[in-house]
């Protein structure tokens, strides 16, 4: 019998993950277990209820490629603007600070779509590996 790899068993593994497994026996070889992360956040979202959540779309695990497109775009011109500056030996003393400042702005801005893009990119992957679990569930039967 084929075996998918979720259906895998973990020989070594530590006290910690044995105890979780235990207390988590609630998803089978027929159900991922990010589809369980989602039942387990929803209802732990339920305690939290009275402080107030972040406008983000973090939550929203529909992939889309267009975004990862984009996002894309907008790295690939803010690295242009960061290689385009000048270095901060070449300009006056009074404007090395504003220049390095400004440098930086732009580093952690890139830093953050970058972060923004590896979650885009796995939601995407997440969504065909579901995929191709509802696939090879379809097969068995």
């Amino acid at each position: 019998k084929h075996r998918c790899f979720w259906e895998y068993s973990h020989g070594c593994e530590s006290a910690s993950k044995r105890k979780r497994s235990e207390s988590s026996s609630s998803w089978s070889s027929h159900t991922l277990p990010s589809n369980l992360y989602q039942r387990e956040s929803a209802s732990a979202a339920g305690s939290n209820g009275s402080r107030k959540a972040r406008r983000t779309d973090a939550s929203d695990l529909t992939p889309n490629p267009r975004k990862l497109l984009s996002i894309g775009e907008q790295l690939r011109k803010l690295n242009r603007a960061i290689e385009g500056m000048r270095p901060a030996n070449d300009l006056p003393v009074t404007a090395r600070a504003r220049s390095r400042k400004e440098k930086n702005k732009l580093a952690s801005r890139a830093c953050r779509l970058k972060k923004k893009a590896q979650h885009e990119a796995n939601k995407i992957k997440l969504w065909g590996l579901n995929h191709e679990h509802g696939e090879w569930h379809r097969q068995g039967e």
